[in-house]
């Protein structure tokens, strides 16, 4: 994984494909993580899905986990955030890197500047995305853990 991780470090760090170049022209969605530039996978890997995720718009994106096999990547392109990866809390800034395995609940509260690249290992599937409402201790998710950490969030106008 680490070579992975290194290669698209390599690839994002390159002028030419700074975010903001990359999701020129191409559609996006909105998401309960913020807007999600699909793309492609530049590293010509099948089994990785791409994405430019940005959440500089955003309160918080919301606690979920990837079920079964699909574990996902943050590269921090811009600005910091504190990442929960079960209940660890990370403080985050450009450069570092992010790992969740699959099963494992996460969420960010991200400053106005967030942007990340994410990286899915299969490709991201709608159908293995699961939302989290109250503590499941089997994802290693705390409800009062999320509340307390996003409790003094807002929406960005």
């Amino acid at each position: 994984m680490q070579d992975r991780i290194k290669a698209w470090q390599t690839f994002l760090s390159r002028p030419e494909n700074k975010w903001q170049r990359l999701i020129v022209d191409k559609p996006s969605r909105d998401s309960n993580c913020g807007i999600v530039y699909e793309l492609e996978n530049f590293l010509q890997d099948p089994n990785e899905g791409f994405a430019i995720v940005d959440m500089r718009n955003l309160a918080f994106a919301e606690p979920h986990y990837h079920a079964h096999d699909e574990s996902e990547i943050y590269i921090v392109l811009q600005g910091s955030a504190c990442v929960v990866v079960g209940n660890q809390e990370r403080q985050v800034s450009v450069g570092d890197v992010i790992i969740t395995p699959a099963n494992i609940a996460h969420y960010v509260i991200p400053d106005n500047q967030f942007v990340i690249a994410v990286i899915n290992t299969p490709p991201f599937d709608p159908k293995k995305y699961v939302r989290l409402y109250a503590t499941d201790s089997s994802v290693a998710f705390d409800h009062e853990q999320f509340v307390r950490l996003t409790s003094t969030q807002s929406p960005i106008p």
